[in-house]
């Protein structure tokens, strides 16, 4: 009996063991087909290629990296003309009012201030630049005053001053009292062309600057050089040129078409205003016709007329041209003269009327300046004055008129107009 309990023992034993190995063999397989394993492996691999792609795709970091290279690209500017200054004899500029000028050793520009309203102008440009082609305009400077306020007039072949209109103001950096041995600091003023009064398209080539340097007080202002400068490489001085061309002479191989002789100015033949401007029923078109301004005591002496500055606004209209004189066929006007007004004062104007310009205006005119003044001057020289850029240089001319001085006092000693052609 015990031997059938144990064999049946055995035999449950053994039948345990075998179900035992049975469910282990069904569970091991399992793993393998299950999808929930898979499903990780899916995840693994998509975040790992969208984060690495998606942001290169984006160029989040090619874009900064584009804009910081060009960024920096500083805007290149070349010189259209320049006055440097270097040449103590030909300054081309002229101290046109309350200022004394010289060169300095230092190949500077010079500008002692010396009266109320102090200003220079500049000789009328040789080489012919647009307007439209300048786009800013550069002056170092060392400001050895008390006045941080100046102000630039331009003047242009078809539109200009000096007039507010055609002008711009900015103020120095530095003054005198800005430098520890008061002898001031070199400073770069830049001004674009965009932000001066009337610069806009129309203007023709540019003709010269009046630069009011301060607004006044006392001191010393000097000039390192001025430059009038373009984007365009195109349109720039280049390497080894000069900034104008040689100077040619417009008379040459011309003749005198017609001529104003001052040494035939007489009491019968002129009339002095009493006031400023009027003329009055007693002159006419056939006489030299003087203002206020013009003491009349004037009168020929030796080969040349004694014009006598007593006040503001000196001038005399010559009498109406008589013959058809076509302006496109005058070349140029010179005048003959001996200036010995103030050294403060040694500039002037040209007046006509035309076809063109039918009444007597600024833009009909041309502002010049003298070499020599001061009342110890014996030295004519000739002003050379041409008009062809000029928009309302056109048709017939019928009328000079010649403003010697923006002095209030002196003497200008005239020999003659004369037009040739």
């Amino acid at each position: 009996m015990k031997k059938a309990l144990r064999i049946l023992a055995l035999a449950l034993v053994v039948m345990m063991i075998a179900s035992v190995f049975a469910a282990c063999g069904e569970k091991t397989p399992a793993p393998d087909t299950t999808p929930s394993t898979k499903a990780p492996e899916n995840k693994t691999e998509a975040p790992t290629e969208a984060p690495t792609e998606a942001p290169t795709e984006a160029v989040v970091t090619e874009a900064p990296t584009e804009a910081a290279t060009e960024a920096p690209v500083e805007e290149k500017w070349y010189d259209l003309y320049v006055w440097s200054f270097d040449n103590p004899a030909d300054l081309g500029w002229y101290a046109t009012h309350s200022t004394t000028i010289e060169a300095g050793e230092d190949g500077s520009l010079i500008c002692t201030i010396d009266g109320d309203d102090p200003h220079i102008t500049s000789s009328k440009l040789k080489a012919k630049i647009s307007c439209d082609d300048i786009e800013r305009i550069v002056i170092r400077v060392k400001n050895v005053s008390e006045s941080y306020g100046a102000q630039m007039f331009f003047n242009a072949t078809k539109k200009g001053g000096p007039t507010e209109d055609f002008s711009h103001k900015f103020d120095y950096e530095f003054t005198a009292e800005d430098s520890e041995d008061g002898e001031g600091q070199w400073e770069e003023v830049i001004i674009d062309t965009w932000e001066v009064n009337g610069w806009d398209e129309g203007l023709g080539n540019f003709k010269d600057i009046r630069f009011d340097y301060v607004d006044g007080g006392e001191g010393v202002v000097y000039i390192d050089y001025i430059k009038l400068q373009t984007t365009n490489p195109d349109k720039a001085i280049k390497e080894g040129e000069d900034t104008a061309p040689p100077e040619v002479d417009p008379r040459a191989g011309k003749t005198v078409l017609y001529k104003v002789d001052f040494t035939t100015i007489n009491a019968e033949n002129a009339w002095f205003s009493a006031d400023e401007h009027e003329e009055g029923a007693e002159s006419s078109d056939e006489m030299f016709v003087f203002s206020g301004a013009v003491s009349p005591d004037s009168a020929v002496e030796n080969d040349y007329f004694k014009c006598i500055i007593t006040g503001n606004d000196p001038f005399v209209k010559c009498p109406a041209i008589d013959i058809d004189l076509a302006t496109e066929g005058v070349a140029c006007i010179v005048i003959t003269l001996c200036n010995r007004a103030g050294g403060k004062n040694v500039a002037g104007q040209f007046f006509y009327t035309s076809d063109g310009n039918p009444d007597w205006s600024e833009k009909g005119s041309e502002h010049l300046a003298y070499a020599n003044s001061g009342d110890e001057n014996t030295t004519f020289e000739e002003i050379i004055l041409t008009f062809e850029e000029s928009e309302c240089w056109s048709g017939s001319l019928y009328q000079l008129r010649f403003d010697p001085s923006e002095a209030e006092s002196g003497e200008v000693w005239i020999k003659s107009i004369e037009l040739y052609g």
